[in-house]
This record gives structure tokens, sequence and C-alpha cells, in this order.
């Protein structure tokens, strides 16, 4: 027999005698991804040529393909058995009263008073809401350490981590119970405490001692070491810090606030940016110029103007390179591009004195070759050997007065 396979870019197949010869062998499922047809065509030629289907119909439950729900999963059954995934869930819930269950016995009620509900699930199979309804019906609580007077005694002498350690309660449990009892540690601050002050900071000091946060910052506002500030949103020690030593700018890159945050809080504590022009700064101004600065500093120019005015320092005035003689008998024999080379200006202040020059200007005649080449040669042939383009040699032609008429014309063939 001749194997069919399935091509996804194929088109589907016609109904040949190899593909009524399938449906005799395989599956309406197999065929369908064989041939690329849907299920309900190959249905609907099985009831035309009267060929049943080689494995039972879904609604052709056995009792063998019933007894498959105690060991394999819905996927299995569905490959074993050819059906949807939906026909054999409903199956599988009709079928729930026959499947035996674990029966509650006084054994597993046993378990029950000292095993979880998920150990319980493992055990027994069960779900959780299950095994949870019948702790309810015999009235079965979770199983708790109950606190002691041991355990009590506890709270008089070491911190709260250190109980959450021994005895395996959570931290928020703790603090509970130490203010139901109203016990505090009988741990007093020493004068060695006192002098962790000024070395180590409050998180450090926390570990050290083992007494909290607050009780610390509080300790350190008595002893002088922190300044209590009763203002809003100033909290932060180190951000009292960064306006007495940064400027605002390095500010906001540091801390990621804005300006006007910055700008009330400097207000409110009244601590002025400190100065960014120092002595050795101020200085720069009489020495160089805003250029030099501005490169130096990073600062924009309208700051360094403001600061040169307050200063009363003049601006540098840069040596001018005074036009000459010399310089000026160039613009008679010398092209812009020439002087500049010579020169070392710029294109704009050479065209401009070349403008102011225009009395001393002198005409500069074409040469013989030019005038031949106009009278010999085409303009097309001018600008092969010059390089420049068909307009600027008809323009050059015309202050010439060289018409083309007097060209060597050529024949026609």
């Amino acid at each position: 027999m001749i194997k069919l396979q399935a091509d996804t870019k194929s088109k589907p197949s016609k109904w040949t005698p190899e593909i009524i010869e399938l449906l005799k062998t395989k599956s309406s499922k197999e065929v369908a991804k064989i041939i690329k047809k849907s299920r309900t065509t190959i249905i609907y030629m099985r009831n035309k040529l009267n060929i049943p289907n080689s494995i039972p119909s879904p609604r052709n439950w056995t009792p063998e393909l019933d007894e498959l729900f105690k060991t394999k999963t819905n996927e299995e059954i569905a490959n074993i058995t050819d059906k949807s995934l939906n026909a054999i869930k409903t199956r599988r819930y009709k079928l729930k009263p026959i499947i035996p269950k674990v029966k509650w016995t006084p054994e597993i009620i046993e378990l029950l008073k000292t095993k979880s509900n998920k150990e319980m699930a493992k055990i027994t199979g069960k779900s959780i809401n299950a095994i949870q309804g019948m702790k309810n019906k015999l009235k079965l609580t979770k199983t708790k350490a109950k606190w002691t007077l041991e355990m009590d005694e506890l709270f008089k002498t070491k911190t709260d981590d250190e109980i959450v350690i021994i005895t395996g309660k959570s931290l928020s449990a703790v603090k509970v119970r130490r203010r139901f009892k109203t016990i505090k540690t009988t741990i007093k601050w020493t004068l060695e405490m006192n002098e962790l002050f000024k070395t180590n900071t409050i998180e450090e000091i926390a570990n050290i001692t083992g007494k909290s946060l607050d009780s610390i910052k509080a300790k350190g506002e008595k002893l002088g070491y922190y300044k209590s500030i009763s203002k809003k949103n100033i909290n932060n020690m180190i951000m009292i810090e960064l306006l007495k030593t940064k400027s605002n700018k390095e500010i906001i890159k540091i801390t990621g606030k804005t300006l006007n945050y910055i700008l009330k809080l400097r207000c409110k504590l009244k601590i002025s940016s400190p100065k960014y022009w120092t002595l050795e700064k101020n200085e720069l101004f009489k020495t160089k110029s805003n250029k030099e600065i501005l490169e130096i500093t990073g600062k924009t120019l309208k700051y360094i103007l403001q600061q040169r005015c307050k200063l009363k320092i003049p601006s540098l005035k840069i040596s001018r390179i005074y036009w000459t003689l010399e310089k000026k008998e160039l613009f008679k024999t010398k092209s812009n591009e020439e002087i500049a080379e010579i020169t070392g200006r710029s294109l704009s202040a050479i065209q401009f004195m070349r403008y102011k020059l225009k009395p001393l200007r002198i005409k500069i005649y074409p040469s013989l070759e030019e005038i031949e080449l106009f009278k010999t040669k085409s303009n097309k042939e001018i600008a092969n050997i010059t390089g420049k383009s068909i307009n600027i040699i008809q323009g050059r032609r015309c202050k010439l007065k060289i018409p083309r008429k007097n060209l060597p014309q050529t024949k026609k063939l």
C-alpha cells in the first residue's frame, strides 16, 4: 500500500482508490491529517460508502475504555481512543461515583491532627478543600505553639530578632506579644554604646546593640549627634550635607529630585548654594578670554559675562592682523583662494575687502590661448578640457564677444 504524507503546502487531495482503502484501516482523525480534509467530510464519505470507523465512535463507551480513567490522563486517553478532550472530560465527570475513593478511616482522621492539608492531599489523593471541610466537621484547628513562661522571660534579656530565631515565630507576632505583655528590654544605654555614635551609622549601632532604629534616633537626638527636624519631607541627614557641599544640578543628578523641591529645602533650612567662583577661577578672567574660560569650566557664555561684570574685568581683545599695502596689492594679480592661503583669512573676509578695494582693482585681460580655444572649439570640447559647466563657458564667450558662427562647420553625412 502506498503511504501518503501530509505536506503543508500541497492542496487537499481528491478521493482516489488509495484514499478509500485508508478509511478501512485508519481512523477519521488520522485520515484528515493525511488527506488535508476536514473530519466532517471524511465522516460523510464513510456514511456514503458504508465503511465503519476502525475505532468505536465517541458515543460507544465500553467498560474497557472506562477502565483507562483509573490509570491514565485525559490526553493519553485522547490519543488512544481518538476522542475529543471535551468528550473525555464529560465521561470522567459521569464516572466519578463509579471510581473508588479513599474513605475516611480512623487512621486517616488521626493524621489530620498532625499534618498539613498539602501533605494529606498527597497521601489520600483528595483535594485541599475536601480535607479542610473534613477538619471543619471534626472541629480540628491548626496546631499552634503557645507562648510559655520561658518564652516570655526571653523578652527581658534579648531582642526581637533573637527571639524570632529561638522560637521560630514571625517578627510581627513577637512585637504583638511584647506590646501585650508590656515587657521592655533590660539592656540600658551605657557609655560604650554612647561612643558608637561618633564612628558608626544607625544601622550598624542597631546590629551591635540589638535596639530598634527609632530608639537609636531618639537617643542620638538627646546626645546632640542628630538634629531633630520637625518640618515635613526633611528626615534624611544626607540631603542636608549635599545642600551644603554641592550645587543644585549635582544634587538633581544624585537624588533625582526636581529643582523646585531643592530650592524649597534651601529656603526652609536657610542653606545657600555653595559659591562656584573661587579665587583661583576668578584669576582666569585676567589672563584668558571668554571662550577659553568656557572650555575650562563648562559654563555658559552668559554666566561667564555676568561674573566678568561683577568683577569689573574687561574682556581681552585679540590683536587684529590689519591689511597692509603689500597684501592689498595681491588683489590685482591673484584670486580669493590664493589670497586665503597666503594670509590665512576666511573667504568672506577677502570678498568683503575686495568689495572695498573696487577702485584699486585692475582688469585682467584674457590670454591668447583662451581666445584661440573659443575660436576653434565648441562649448562641449572646452568643458571636457577645463572641467567647467557649459553655462559658465557660454557666459565667458559672451564677455569675450566671440560668437559661435566663426566655428568651422562640419559637413552633414
